[in-house]
């Protein structure tokens, strides 16, 4: 059982929370349901930034009128996020009635079935209040939602960043409640925004988690963290903060062989850096979402990035950040604008006479793989206006020239979903199926890609007491044989080798008593000499009980990520048998 706890303040009532219990609170109708504001009305837009470790966006707030303390007539108001988040962004827009009132709750709470996820936090007394006014916007900015460690618990916290509120939220998802003339009043003005800047700046250098981590050709790794910030780590150096201008989630990285430097990610935000500069801003379409990015060539970018239903591959000069250049474009509809064409002419026409035409969906994810010699490019969709956090999307594949972006459906085949490095081996991945009984990916390893795979083994074998394994896996004691008996556990990490044979595994056993329903759960470290095939107990422990995720990208010794709980990292040159703390969350 982990020490660390989770600490979940919040004053609001369960069964309000999960009855929308009319008496409880006004729900605030949001602009997106509406196609003109009421003439005794204003406007007010927020947006909250999840910079925890679960996936699950925030999508409620909780607004206290000035007079809900004193009199039973006023009522808290709810006011609910957009059914699709914008990366760790949710957005709300809502009508409300004039008056003064302040920030009491952020919190999620999101179904499935029968079943819900719910966290939440109040608002500091200090948080600040606002004013509403009939036919104009107040604008709250950014909120934050920081999962801060705080002796052995967390604490969650929020935060507003001072000078946010410039109408953006408004301006881009709901332009016909704005106006280029139009006032924008936000918080109430105090003294505390220095106190809040320095904050969300503590906040911000201590990422808890992390969307992407990229290798580069230097042997530099970076990890792609909340509110525009990135962590570079080298083995000599240790870790460096760099940040880019940007409050949202970055997505995906690339540098090349000269030291420069792209990165990007959600609303449009991308930014090159050369060796030794600053970082500039490369034109996007607004509200466009990078999911991909690779030097061409050394001179060149390619881009992927999404905006609604489309899905554009361009490219761009690095001497010339405001022309992109669109090498392809792909909708649900029409698919691909170049693709590598398989079909014969006669095969398409008979194709598109029986094919019934889809209803248009907008982009949900994209993702490139390396599988083998092959580059892959994953599409998933969703029906617009029909989003959901837990339906799965069929997963569209293509196969693609690095040259010219022309896209092939790629064939099916029984191998590798993906393909990872994990230390001294490779790591293939295969997902589960629909039939599977843990809904966990299925691991192999190989030394090199002229290797075969092994399948990784997620149970630990042992022989009864008196009793020792054969080579063949069987159990003998004395004269007779027995089969071994097996624990299953389930990794906590991808595990990690240190040469072709030799590796390691940071694991979970857990155990559910049938009677009483009490779970007893063990974190473990397993080694193996023959490539995951089989696994052994050991002494080994980690240094924290909620630090087990490690970094594979890296070869030459063991780096280990706290990420979800705290932004500590930890290395290890002698496997595991002792640890270095090299990265050390800030208290603030």
């Amino acid at each position: 059982m982990l020490n660390r706890k989770f600490l979940i303040v919040s004053t609001i009532l369960f069964t309000s929370l999960i009855s929308g219990c009319a008496s409880n609170v006004n729900v605030a109708k949001n602009l997106s349901d509406q196609e003109a504001l009421a003439p005794q009305e204003g406007v007010l837009v927020a947006r909250v930034i999840n910079t925890t470790g679960y996936r699950l966006p925030f999508n409620r707030l909780y607004i206290d009128p000035k007079e809900v303390n004193t009199s039973k007539e006023v009522k808290t108001i709810l006011a609910i996020a957009d059914t699709r988040p914008i990366g760790d962004s949710s957005l709300f827009a809502v009508s409300l009635a004039p008056g003064e009132y302040s920030l009491s709750t952020v919190s999620s709470l999101i179904f499935r079935g029968e079943a819900y996820y719910i966290r939440g936090t109040r608002a500091d007394p200090e948080f600040g209040v606002f004013k509403v006014h009939a036919g104009k916007v107040t604008d709250l900015g950014t909120i934050v939602y920081y999962p801060k460690p705080q002796d052995n618990v967390y604490k969650d916290i929020i935060v507003r960043i001072p000078e946010s509120a410039k109408g953006q939220v408004l301006n881009e998802y709901y332009p016909k409640f704005a106006s280029p003339s139009q006032e924008i009043l936000t918080w109430d003005e105090d003294d505390r925004d220095d106190q809040r800047f320095a904050q969300y700046a503590s906040a911000a250098q201590n990422p808890v988690s992390f969307a992407n981590k990229v290798l580069a050709p230097d042997g530099s790794l970076y990890f792609l963290g909340k509110l525009g910030v990135i962590l570079r780590y080298t083995s000599d150096d240790g870790f460096e903060t760099l940040a880019v201008d940007t409050n949202l989630q970055l997505n995906t990285f690339a540098q090349n062989d000269e030291g420069d430097r792209v990165v990007g990610g959600y609303e449009s935000a991308l930014f090159f850096q050369a060796k030794g500069g600053e970082w500039e801003s490369v034109s996007l379409p607004d509200k466009a979402t990078v999911h991909h990015l690779a030097f061409y060539q050394e001179n060149e970018v390619d881009i992927v990035y999404s905006k609604d239903k489309y899905l554009y591959v361009s490219r761009f000069d690095k001497d010339d950040l405001k022309t992109l250049r669109v090498l392809n474009t792909y909708d649900y509809v029409k698919r691909w604008e170049f693709p590598i064409s398989v079909l014969s002419d006669d095969d398409k026409s008979k194709k598109k006479a029986t094919t019934k035409v889809p209803k248009p969906h907008n982009i949900k994810s994209v993702w490139v793989t390396k599988v083998g010699e092959k580059t892959l490019l994953n599409v998933t969709n969703y029906r617009k206006d029909n989003y959901s956090h837990f339906d799965a999307s069929d997963v569209e594949t293509y196969t693609f020239s690095p040259d010219t972006w022309e896209m092939k459906e790629a064939e099916e085949s029984d191998s590798m979903d993906s393909i990872l490095s994990a230390g001294a081996a490779e790591l293939g991945i295969k997902q589960a199926g629909y039939w599977s009984w843990t809904g966990r990916p299925t691991y192999y390893s190989r030394a090199s890609s002229t290797t075969p795979w092994r399948e990784v083994s997620a149970k630990l074998e042992s022989c009864k007491k008196g009793s020792r394994m054969q080579d063949n896996g069987v159990c003998i004691n004395g004269n007779k044989t027995s089969k071994p008996e097996f624990d299953r556990f389930s990794f906590l990490s991808a595990p990690w080798f240190w040469d072709d044979q030799n590796g390691l595994a940071i694991v979970n056993f857990a155990d559910v008593d049938f009677w009483s329903g009490e779970r007893k759960s063990e974190t473990k470290i397993l080694t193996t000499n023959n490539g995951g095939v089989s696994w052994e107990k050991t002494e080994l422990t980690v240094p924290k009980e909620y630090c087990t995720s490690i970094v594979t990208q890296i070869s030459d010794r063991i780096l280990l990520s706290c990420e979800g709980a705290t932004s500590d990292f930890y290395e290890s040159t002698d496997h595991a048998e002792t640890w270095q703390h090299v990265r050390q969350q800030q208290d603030f």
